[in-house]
């Protein structure tokens, strides 16, 4: 909810004292980085997600990186361009 990959039901997200829970993920101000070893470092950021086909992967990933405003990072691999 905080990273806004899902959508909040009730409530409030507050950060700092200020109520986002209706704002862009974009005005949250915050970053987050998920590594695991989990992750193939051959393949970009795009092709690490696993668990639907193809085309709804595609569509899915696109959609949250055009929501966290990462789509120009999406072409990157985990261990060489996004590390460090």
């Amino acid at each position: 909810m905080i990273g806004s990959l899902e959508d909040i039901s009730c409530g409030t997200l507050l950060i700092d004292g200020k109520d986002v829970t209706d704002q862009p993920p974009s005005s949250h101000d915050l970053s987050m980085i998920f590594q695991s070893y989990a992750l193939y470092p051959h393949r970009s950021v795009r092709d690490n997600d696993m668990g639907v086909n193809q085309k709804d992967r595609r569509e899915k990933v696109n959609a949250v990186a055009d929501i966290l405003k990462l789509s120009d990072c999406m072409d990157r691999r985990p261990n060489k361009d996004l590390s460090g």
